[in-house]
């Protein structure tokens, strides 16, 4: 007697499992928005043209890190100058 209503509550969650998935998708619907109007906007045509790379600069330039061997040659310079 215990079994004598297996069958139709198989059936039953069956059906609700399959209905359930069924809403489930990885398709996600977004509607577009409406595009959006400017107004008083000036429109520009742009050409492609050559921009030569060249920087000058005026100002010393000084080394971020000097090695003991460098200062060593510098006061020796200073050293034969005198």
């Amino acid at each position: 007697m215990k079994h004598k209503h297996f069958g139709k509550l198989a059936c039953l969650a069956l059906s609700l499992m399959i209905a359930g998935l069924a809403g489930c998708s990885n398709e996600q619907h977004i509607e577009a928005a409406a595009p959006e109007t400017v107004n008083n906007v000036p429109v520009v045509t742009v050409d492609k043209v050559m921009v030569p790379d060249w920087l000058e600069a005026v100002g010393t330039v000084r080394a971020a890190q000097t090695s003991p061997r460098a200062l060593l040659r510098r006061h020796e310079r200073r050293r034969r100058d005198r």
